[in-house]
């Protein structure tokens, strides 16, 4: 079977985690909404409040709602799936907004600027709850979340693949980690299914697996950060120990 929903390309696609529907969107600015256990048959077709290349779809973990960008990606959209009626939009504070993704156990949407900044919108109270400082030094085309969302993934033009452990405070540069391999633009980057590692694919090279040497099963956050509070608290005491070792005693009369 083949069915034209679309007058354009198709940008964006998501299923529900049950498998039962299958949405897609286009740069006509349609979101169209498939029964995939009827051999994929067109349910419904919405008009979304934006179109272009850069729309991008998310789905709740319970399935029950879909996220996408509102006009001029200045704002995100949530859908109910079971109708596609809208549920709220919130806007991204002034900034345009690239990519979404759900958090894996909490009632929040997460979404990534073009400037490089994480958001973190809280849908019961339908606010964004939190803005990060800049993540990467240019464009991030992907981010991904451990299952218990203790750990972000996110990778970009920089050619930089980061693992940031985001704690109660959000991401940190003193809890993230660089992976250096990639010769240019990473496109894609997720965990495996087990958390063990993580693959990322970029332009010019091959698909890289990296191991991963943490159990994202674990918030480590805050010991990571007492680690690093004591390793700066260690390096203060010797360089003031250092210090009054190089002062000269005074000269008495």
């Amino acid at each position: 079977q083949e069915y034209r929903q679309h007058q354009g390309m198709v940008v964006s696609l998501a299923f529900t985690p049950d498998g039962s529907k299958l949405f897609s969107a286009g740069a006509d600015g349609l979101i169209c909404v498939y029964d995939a256990i009827r051999n994929y048959q067109p349910i419904k077709t919405v008009v979304s409040a934006h179109a272009g290349d850069d729309m991008f779809l998310s789905i709740s973990p319970s399935g029950r709602m879909l996220a996408s960008l509102g006009v001029g990606s200045a704002s995100v959209v949530v859908f109910n799936t079971e109708n596609m009626d809208k549920m709220l939009e919130v806007g991204a504070n002034g900034r345009t907004l690239k990519l979404l993704q759900f958090a894996p156990l909490t009632n929040e949407l997460f979404a990534i600027t073009h400037d490089c900044r994480l958001h973190r919108y809280d849908l019961d109270a339908g606010e964004l709850a939190y803005e990060s400082i800049g993540l990467h030094l240019d464009t991030i085309n992907s981010m991904d979340w451990s299952e218990n969302g203790k750990f972000l993934l996110t990778a970009g033009h920089d050619g930089l693949l980061k693992m940031w452990a985001v704690g109660s405070n959000g991401p940190n540069p003193k809890r993230c980690q660089s992976f250096i391999g990639h010769p240019s633009t990473i496109t894609r980057a997720l965990f495996s299914p087990d958390k063990k590692q993580v693959v990322s694919v970029g332009a010019g090279y091959g698909i890289l697996v990296w191991d991963l040497l943490v159990d994202t099963n674990e918030d480590i956050s805050e010991f990571v950060d007492r680690l690093i509070d004591a390793r700066i608290a260690e390096q203060q005491r010797q360089e003031y120990q250092s210090e009054r070792s190089e002062t000269p005693p005074p000269q008495l009369p």
